[in-house]
């Protein structure tokens, strides 16, 4: 296991932040690795107005999204005294934030905008500040798209599990948007940073580009301070609705008589391939999953019978 600030080259590197990932995970590792060996300027966004006003209005992005949710908010300075990040090594990143870091893969530094607790939910969540146009503000699908694989690296580093999007829109307009931890999207994303930091330590470019993945992009757009509420009676599928939930209330009990059963046979299943008896199968698929079927108990006793009279045949062909 290394240290951290081990590189002679750029001494102001702790790891890799959301930004990184993000680049990592859109195949431009390469690039990236010629700035952080110093092979190539460090970027400078001083001059980059978006970045500035992007910055200039995280703070009243992050209060505005407590106005907007009723949530109390938290602010990146917070981290350092809140007790939900007291367990988490932390590090003064070369953008002057503070930087939690991933308490297995110490190379994932990642620094929060901000954070809040979810009085709806009882849990803490993430938020991130985005300021944005009017044109790209019509679609926060596609904002979150973009910053997926950020989004993702900050749930994945802090344990929490929801992060809010909180977008300003031009100088009128706001919206936000609620993403969920994709643990798959985050396995791949772990190998692809931990691959290109081992680069970075033994000071050799990137085999290839990070694999590119379609990342199910799991957002829901909800208001917490006004909840959606329908009476699906009285909508246009209320027959629909109506059959189903006489279904629901028929069959519920049995449902849950059902998964009981099949949670038990699983458990007495145990690491064989196949079990069966009783007029009940299970078998383990390729893919590590149990199937159940159902049969008669004279098939069982047919393939018996079978399999003992081909073991015959086979022993006096033998003999």
């Amino acid at each position: 296991m290394f240290e951290l600030n081990v590189l002679a080259r750029h001494d102001t590197i702790h790891g890799l932040g959301g930004s990184d990932a993000r680049l990592i995970m859109e195949g431009k590792g390469q690039v990236l690795w010629e700035e952080m060996t110093g092979r190539t300027p460090k970027r400078d966004f001083s001059d980059n107005l978006a970045v500035e006003v992007g910055n200039a209005t995280e703070t009243l992005s992050i209060n505005w999204f407590g106005k907007q949710s009723g949530f109390k908010v938290f602010h990146d300075k917070d981290v350092l005294t809140h007790e939900i990040f007291q367990k988490f090594e932390k590090v003064d990143t070369d953008r002057g934030t503070i930087g939690i870091v991933h308490p297995i893969h110490k190379w994932m530094v990642a620094s929060l905008d901000g954070f809040a607790w979810d009085h709806n939910i009882s849990e803490y969540v993430l938020i991130e500040s985005k300021h944005t146009n009017e044109f790209f503000g019509k679609n926060p699908q596609g904002i979150v798209k973009l910053y997926y694989a950020q989004l993702q690296f900050y749930m994945e580093v802090t344990g929490i599990h929801q992060i809010w999007v909180s977008i300003i829109i031009g100088n009128g307009n706001y919206d936000k948007v609620l993403v969920e931890y994709d643990a798959a999207y985050c396995a791949v994303m772990i190998q692809a940073i931990s691959d290109f930091w081992k680069c970075i330590l033994d000071d050799t470019p990137p085999a290839g580009d990070a694999p590119v993945v379609e990342e199910p992009v799991k957002t829901v757009m909800r208001n917490p301070a006004a909840p959606v509420i329908v009476d699906m009676a009285k909508s246009k599928s209320g027959n629909l609705w109506a059959a189903s939930a006489a279904d629901y209330l028929k069959y519920k009990d049995s449902a849950k008589t059902l998964k009981t059963a099949q949670d038990t046979m699983k458990e007495l299943m145990g690491e064989a391939d196949e079990v069966f008896g009783n007029g009940v199968r299970i078998k383990l698929s390729k893919a590590g999953k149990r199937l159940f079927t159902v049969y008669e108990e004279e098939e069982v006793e047919g393939d018996d019978q079978e399999n003992e009279m081909n073991e015959f045949e086979k022993g006096a062909s033998n003999g």
